[in-house]
């Protein structure tokens, strides 16, 4: 794609309920390399579990998600890199934000 002229762009997720810090750091490894080989962006974003799903019903009885409305939505957290909600058991919210900023600066 990028011989023909193609803006590359790879869109990454960490923060999986049950992914763990080693799933992380592969991650990271994974935009590193598709950044050595050319890709054009690669931000990455913070896992959300939508309405609808398993998760989200899961995340809510627990507790863990606020009620629909204009506060979930707002409260995704892909444009802020410092109060990115972690939905993982092992990983918390400080180092969740700690790995998108080290990430995105690896990248760039």
């Amino acid at each position: 794609a990028k011989r023909l002229g193609v803006n590359v762009k790879a869109n990454l997720m960490i923060g999986f309920p049950h992914e763990r810090r080693r799933d992380v750091m592969r991650t990271l490894a994974f935009g590193a390399r598709a950044a050595w080989l050319g890709v054009d962006d690669i931000p990455l974003f913070p896992f959300s579990p939508y309405p609808g799903t398993r998760l989200y019903d899961e995340f809510a009885s627990e507790g863990r998600v606020p009620a629909l409305g204009d506060d979930y939505f707002a409260g995704l957290g892909y444009m802020d890199l410092v109060r990115t909600p972690s939905m993982s058991r092992h990983i918390g919210t400080l180092e969740l934000s700690f790995y998108r900023t080290a990430g995105m600066a690896l990248f760039y």
